[in-house]
């Protein structure tokens, strides 16, 4: 009995020893992991669609609610903020009818009415611009519509038709009449290049056809025989395409679980693609999409599995297996970046050299749709708990100081100086001075910066100057003047964004006083009745 106490005892001197020395545990978080979180969520009804601009600046999303009451519409979104800029009622919107321009600058719908006889129906095509939820223009077509696709700048736009209406139409953003319509076989998905120079187009008639912008004449074409499996054995069926930034290459996602990829340089009458391969036994290929150099494709079959593929080779690189059905994938620009979305409510995100998610978030319903900016730093999910999603780095909150508190508008000074305190936790040595903008639009001078403590608060700030002359005419071309020469000053707010070394974004606000820049005497000249009599003569 001794002997065993004495052995109870030596153990806890030993446990309680280790203890002691031993530093506490932490949760794991892998170095690679992102820095990605849910920045916000709102909910607009229904099954949602979602786009986000090349930068994740801006977003649009659109509810498709298929119980009544319908309540469509279509959501304009600042990213900083998840209330939305403006909406606009809308028809059903088909599964694939929603984009955003690149620069975030144009928005495009094909919408289909709700006739119960699809051949009683009419389709919309809308063009939105960022400001406004008025149309720029709107386009009528005699049956439903499918499809919709913007090039990078907004200057052109791709809309594919429903089952009875059969057509691609090609339109320029200074009008709201085609400049071309080319007959299908059958319900169409489309896609244009980036830079606005070439369609592509598939669809129900099991044909993929590639136009220039200045032709309604394919340039090629290809009859794929995709029958045989699928859901629908009896029937020919693309159900993904997707088109690089320059039209170079192109991905193909079929009825029967293939994927092909046709290069635009082996555009003859025969248009054999480069490569094709089977990823599933029986069932079809949901979504494809394909970076902007062509190099990297996904694929998502029916069955649950995500494939991503190089360009160089049919044999897919990785595969995921999900073990439900993925409805949306996106990659981002650079190829570096894939995010999926699934029936299991999740959002998952992946870099091209592992099939293994490096992040992931449960939404409240199905993911029916996602999109990730060009460097994959930001991603958006529609989901069928009706919400909009955002997700990207968190942003540290900054103080920040700028000098001159009051501006006069018609100083000679050289300068706007801003001090910039970061919270604890951060440091200011670790801002990209580089990345420093005054209201999106004014870069910061790399000379002269220095850290410092300007207001003496303990904590280190760092100096950065913005040149006054373009800080001057940003104001001025963004107050109302007349109102600040009738009150001589006027508040605004000035608000600096900015990254940290490892891309962690920052942001913070001052106001500061602007005086008007006329003089008091030149001021009474211009009010008195004096000086318009005189004007009115001249």
């Amino acid at each position: 009995m001794k002997k065993t106490l004495l052995l109870v005892g030596v153990f806890l001197v030993i446990l309680s020893t280790f203890l002691i020395l031993t530093p506490e545990i932490k949760a794991f978080k892998s170095k690679t992991s992102p820095n990605v979180s849910l920045l916000w969520s709102r909910s607009i009804g229904g099954n949602v669609q979602v786009d986000i601009s090349g930068d994740g600046r801006y977003m649009t999303a659109a509810s498709v609610n298929f119980s009544s009451p319908k309540t469509e519409a279509v959501y304009m979104f600042n990213t900083e903020s998840s209330t939305p800029l403006w909406s606009s009622p809308i028809e059903y919107l088909g599964y694939h009818g929603l984009a955003i321009s690149r620069d975030g600058q144009y928005v495009i719908t094909s919408t289909t009415t709700k006739e119960t006889d699809p051949y009683d129906r009419t389709g919309r095509v809308r063009l939105f611009s960022r400001n406004s939820n008025d149309p720029l223009w709107t386009y009528t077509t005699k049956y439903g519509l499918y499809s919709a696709s913007i090039s990078a700048d907004g200057s052109y736009m791709v809309v594919g038709g429903g089952s009875q209406n059969k057509k691609v139409y090609f339109f320029e953003r200074s009008s709201g009449t085609p400049v071309w319509i080319c007959p299908t076989g059958y319900w169409v998905l489309t896609r244009i290049s980036a830079d606005g120079n070439y369609i592509v187009s598939g669809g129900g008639d099991d044909t993929v056809r590639l136009f220039s912008k200045d032709s309604n004449e394919p340039i090629c074409s290809r009859h794929l025989d995709v029958s045989g499996a699928g859901i629908h054995p009896w029937i020919d069926h693309i159900y993904g395409c997707a088109i690089s930034y320059h039209g170079n290459y192109i991905a193909i996602g079929t009825e029967n679980a293939k994927v092909y990829l046709f290069s635009k340089d082996n555009c003859t009458p025969t248009w054999n693609p480069t490569w094709d391969a089977t990823v599933s036994d029986w069932i079809q290929i949901d979504t494809v999409c394909i970076s902007d150099d062509g190099s990297y494709i996904t694929a998502a079959p029916y069955v649950g599995d995500l494939y991503l593929f190089h360009r160089s080779s049919s044999t897919p690189l990785w595969t995921f297996h999900a073990g439900v059905r993925i409805t949306a994938v996106c990659i981002s620009g650079d190829g570096e970046y894939i995010v999926s979305g699934s029936e299991d409510h999740q959002v998952r995100l992946f870099r091209k050299d592992s099939n293994e998610p490096i992040w992931s978030y449960t939404t409240g319903g199905p993911v029916h749709s996602v999109s990730i900016s060009n460097d994959g730093k930001y991603l958006c999910a529609g989901s069928g708990d009706g919400k909009a999603y955002l997700f990207g780095p968190e942003r540290i909150s900054a103080t920040v100081d700028i000098d001159p508190d009051t501006l006069n508008l018609v100083s000679k000074g050289k300068w706007i100086t801003c001090y910039i305190e970061l919270p604890e936790g951060y440091d200011v040595n670790d801002i990209d001075v580089s990345t420093i903008l005054l209201n999106d639009t004014i870069t910061a001078e790399m000379h002269p910066a220095g850290i410092g403590d300007e207001d003496d608060d303990g904590i280190p700030d760092l100096m950065v100057k913005f040149d006054r002359a373009e800080v001057t005419s940003y104001i001025i071309a963004n107050v109302n003047m007349t109102k600040l020469y009738e009150e001589k000053f006027m508040t605004i707010t000035l608000t600096i964004t900015g990254n940290l070394n490892d891309d962690t974004p920052f942001k913070g606000s001052d106001t500061i006083r602007i005086k008007s820049p006329l003089s008091k005497g030149l001021k009474k000249l211009i009010y008195s009745p004096f000086f318009w009599s005189f004007m009115f003569y001249l």
